[in-house]
This record gives structure tokens, C-alpha cells and sequence, in this order.
């Protein structure tokens, strides 16, 4: 999910998050570690993924207030949407080993893409890579 708060982050939106695990940390967002209803009381979308349960408090809370929701699979569809050729990669093993090598060819032809990882690659030492708008690589999680 931090590789997409970062991409929602450098097009001007404001992020915050939920995270139960203490050492997420994110230099740009708010990081909650707990799942409190308040959390979501000032958020314009709510963004989840198959790991949050139906009864997750700051789920029923966005439902209550009406706040849009949308799950993370369906968000990468709609940034997807962005770019003019999407290279997505899935499987249950070897995602972020196979984005970072196709994205490597791409690089080294000069294409320039917008990169999505799963894991923090060492060459870019982030997990997102901002490229132009021809082409995005992106690790299609199994959910």
C-alpha cells in the first residue's frame, strides 16, 4: 500500500494511514498504529485491502459518515487508467523479483516508466519509481 500513498502523494493528495505494525513510517503520511473510527473522520476516500476485516472499526465508520471506499485492487485499476500501456504481474511468487526485472529492460531502453514494487528494490531504494505516463509496471498483488 505505500508504494500507492506515494504515487497518490505526488500527484498533491493528502495521505494518512492505518497500520497496526509500529515500525511503518512514512515521511509524507500520517501513520496510525491502531484502527480507531476517529482516523477516518477527516479522510475524502478510504482505501483497504483484503487483509482489513468487514467489522475493522474504521471500516464501519467510512460507511456510516458515507466516505467513498474503495479496495486497493481497485484503486491500481484506476491509476492503471493513467497510463497508456499498464504491464501488471502476478502470481505467488517472484512478483517484485520479475517487476524490478522487466522494469530494468525498459530502463535501460530508455522508456523511462512509472515503476510499482511490493518489496523495496535496492536500486531505487523505495518501492515506486516515477517515470512519464507510456508506461507502468506494477506488481498486481494475489488478492
Amino acid at each position: 500500500m505505500s508504494a500507492l500513498a506515494k504515487l497518490l502523494h505526488s500527484q498533491g493528495n493528502i495521505i494518512t494511514g492505518s497500520d497496526i505494525t509500529p515500525t511503518t513510517k512514512l515521511d509524507f503520511a500520517t501513520v496510525f498504529h491502531d484502527h480507531n473510527p476517529q482516523n477516518v473522520k477527516p479522510a475524502d476516500v478510504v482505501v483497504f485491502n483484503n487483509a482489513i476485516d468487514s467489522n475493522n472499526p474504521e471500516l464501519l465508520e467510512a460507511k456510516k459518515l458515507g466516505k467513498k471506499i474503495i479496495s486497493r485492487g481497485d484503486l491500481l485499476g484506476e491509476i492503471s487508467r493513467n497510463y497508456k500501456n499498464v504491464i501488471a504481474i502476478s502470481g505467488m511468487h517472484g512478483k517484485s523479483t520479475t517487476t524490478e526485472m522487466i522494469a530494468e529492460v525498459f530502463l535501460r531502453a530508455g522508456k523511462n516508466p512509472t515503476i510499482h514494487l511490493g518489496a523495496v528494490s535496492k536500486k531505487f531504494n523505495s518501492n515506486l519509481f516515477i517515470g512519464r505516463k507510456d508506461y507502468f509496471i506494477t506488481e498486481a498483488c494475489e488478492y
